[in-house]
């Protein structure tokens, strides 16, 4: 399949599903050399012919479609990081959109430690002593689709073999119905 017909496709697929679709690992550097090729082709062609013509009309669509799978694809990621959900799903993502969904953690994680520490006004030492007494860090065994809550957050969905971090009752609730097993930690 030629790279246009690939474009299209990752686009019609993005623009018309609700998750985030999977793109070859190397698609963003092929079509980045893609549109480097069809830019330096429509200079060169004369404007003045059917060729020319041709090939200017792709290029625009090609950057066009090219700008609303990449809005589509990182809206999906924002969403997906703006969620109740304790881990992101990275399995269709490009290595490029790993990177960037690296930065959104940290800036969300910023976010809300800086939030945490204005409404709450804990200490350091207090933070991490009622992190500790509250939370378990449990390895997934079955996967929990339901997603849990406690007190006004919301975890989940989980998938056998996600690490989490989980408030101590629902944790030890998932440890004695086989649905996970507690990680220990050394201090």
């Amino acid at each position: 399949m030629n790279l246009y017909n690939e474009l299209y496709n990752a686009w019609k697929n993005e623009t018309t599903q609700d998750e985030i679709q999977t793109l070859a690992n190397d698609f963003y550097i092929r079509l980045s050399n893609y549109t480097r090729k069809l830019t330096k082709e429509s200079l060169k062609a004369d404007q003045r012919t059917t060729r020319g013509l041709l090939i200017k009309k792709e290029e625009e669509y090609v950057k066009k479609i090219v700008s609303e799978l990449i809005s589509s694809r990182y809206e999906k990621i924002e969403k997906e990081l703006s969620s109740t959900k304790l881990v992101i799903d990275l399995k269709n993502l490009t290595d490029e959109e790993k990177k960037i969904s690296e930065i959104s953690t940290s800036r969300k994680e910023a976010y809300l430690s800086f939030l945490d520490q204005i409404i709450f006004k804990d200490t350091e030492k207090n933070k991490k002593e009622t992190r500790k007494q509250e939370k378990m860090i449990v390895r997934i065994i079955k996967d929990a689709t339901e997603t849990k809550k406690y007190k006004n957050s919301h975890y989940g969905p989980l998938k056998s073999e996600d690490v989490v971090s989980l408030p101590k009752s629902i944790a030890t609730k998932m440890i004695a119905d086989g649905s996970a097993e507690e990680i220990q930690v050394d201090q």
